[in-house]
């Protein structure tokens, strides 16, 4: 297999892996009871909060269903740096287990601050993850936003 396609097969895996742990599935890959890849090693994500990699979601606490409205993601408290050696690669946004967006970032050109508009039927935790070149995903707290008719 050549370099771009390993690399690419690399980066899918990881990424199917990041939106169902995310999402709360079950481990992709069977293994001994009582372990699991997604509490340790390369894919673990990260719950604990931290000032410069834990995804802040900003979003309004009711909205009206199926009305849009938008929501804001940005990389931690303090701006991330967007360099070619350490960067944010993409941001996902969820609707409790329904995966809304996948944004990719490109080094240099891009910070990790987005905004989506989006819409929903009915109430839901909004959470995002993050994931940076140099370690695992990060994920943030959740947002409730109550949908009204």
């Amino acid at each position: 297999m050549d370099k771009f396609k390993e690399d690419y097969v690399k980066q899918h895996i990881f990424a199917v892996t990041m939106m169902a742990m995310a999402a709360g599935s079950a481990p992709l890959v069977a293994q001994a009871e009582g372990s699991n890849p997604c509490d340790a090693g390369p894919y673990a994500l990260h719950h604990e909060q931290n000032a410069k990699h834990t995804p802040v979601v900003v979003a309004p606490a009711t909205v009206k269903a199926g009305e849009p409205f938008e929501v804001t993601i940005k990389t931690g408290d303090k701006q991330h740096p967007s360099l070619v050696e350490h960067h944010v690669e993409w941001i996902q946004l969820y609707a409790g287990d329904t995966l809304l967006a996948h944004v990719q970032l490109t080094p240099t050109m891009t910070l990790p601050n987005i905004t989506l508009t989006v819409m929903l039927k009915h109430s839901a935790d909004l959470k995002a993850v993050e994931a940076p070149n140099h370690s695992s995903g990060w994920v943030s707290k959740a947002v409730h936003v109550t949908v009204t008719e």
